[in-house]
């Protein structure tokens, strides 16, 4: 304020010397005006005035009662919902019911209303105590009552077996190659570690492009007796197809939307995106060739998150035991490149 009333400066030099607005400056010479000593003119503090308030142990147990107050006029609020529907006797259907209680409880206090509740009853009890509302977050937490734990329910078509080479997912994709043709290209996955099992492609999606993808794949486990999911498309569907389930004592799980049979979803974008999408393909017997080396890098090289990036054979070597670990020799350690058994190929393919 000194500078200010030398006049050596402006009020534009005094904002740009300050960094304050033009607002701000005006509110500081007012208050100066209005301030009659020096100590009026100074900020309060903004911290409480006993910033270390402590709270006995029958205050904590004010938290949790307020918790399961709140908790317990919601269930009434239920059951009231519930008297007065059957006087008016009418009798909601279970679904109905339960999505009604839920847009109950929907309602019921949080943290932050707890924390008003508190405020307010401490204060019609004159204590000069307020909570915050990540001190209330904590003391419920701590006596294991916010936030509450719902029990979520993994859907089961994310539920994998046991054991492997039981349950098995088949799905068709399409791809454009170098000589503009579409192929069509059938993986089948191992539902238990996401191996892939056979890879068949083909120019034609129809009942033969399945029926040899089937063969390949009771060739590979030809005891047969596995379960095999995909959805009831044409090349699933009919009559050719469905006698050879019969016959090789395969069953078929029919599903109807993609979110059904995630596992091989998943893993044919995996393949479209990070093998397919990333060389040049010219012709048909290209992508033969290249399915071998896709099915090989899949396995043997490729971490899955979903099992602590190790390899679906990783995976199937632990739970089977077995002595054998690869099917190759362990020439690619580098996961951004899998040219190395593609035949013809003189430089590398990198993804």
């Amino acid at each position: 304020m000194e500078e200010w009333h030398s006049g050596n400066y402006t009020k534009e030099e005094m904002i740009e010397r300050y960094r304050m607005s033009e607002r701000t400056f005006r509110d500081t010479i007012k208050r100066y005006a209005d301030a009659r000593e020096l100590d009026d003119y100074k900020d309060e503090l903004q911290s409480p005035k006993n910033p270390h308030r402590k709270f006995t142990d029958e205050e904590y147990q004010e938290v949790v009662r307020t918790f399961d107050r709140t908790r317990e006029d919601v269930n009434t609020r239920f059951l009231n919902f519930m008297e007065d529907m059957h006087a008016d006797k009418r009798n909601l259907s279970p679904p109905k019911l339960k999505a009604q209680k839920k847009k109950i409880w929907d309602v019921r206090p949080g943290v932050r209303k707890i924390k008003a509740i508190l405020d307010e009853l401490w204060a019609s009890a004159k204590k000069a105590k307020t909570i915050s509302k990540s001190y209330v977050h904590d003391l419920l937490k701590k006596f294991e009552k916010y936030p509450e734990k719902v029990k979520k329910e993994e859907p089961k078509e994310f539920a994998r077996p046991l054991q492997p080479g039981k349950c098995f997912s088949i799905d068709t994709a399409t791809c454009y190659i170098g000589d503009k043709t579409q192929v069509y290209f059938q993986p089948v996955f191992d539902e238990f570690n996401s191996e892939l099992i056979a890879l068949v492609e083909g120019t034609e999606n129809d009942r033969n492009l399945t029926l040899k993808t089937i063969e390949d794949l009771c060739r590979i486990y030809p005891e047969a007796g596995f379960q095999l999911r995909s959805d009831g498309g044409k090349e699933f569907n009919n009559s050719a197809v469905t006698s050879v389930h019969e016959k090789k004592g395969i069953s078929w799980v029919k599903v109807s939307k993609p979110w059904d049979n995630p596992f091989a979803e998943r893993g044919i974008r995996t393949i479209k995106y990070e093998y397919l999408n990333q060389v040049w393909i010219g012709n048909l017997s290209d992508f033969k060739m290249l399915s071998e080396v896709i099915k090989l890098h899949y396995n043997e090289y490729r971490p899955h998150q979903s099992f602590d990036n190790k390899t679906p054979v990783e995976v199937r070597i632990e739970a089977t035991k077995q002595k054998q670990k690869y099917l190759h020799p362990k020439k690619q350690e580098n996961w951004n490149a899998f040219y190395w058994a593609i035949p013809g190929r003189t430089n590398a393919a990198v993804c």
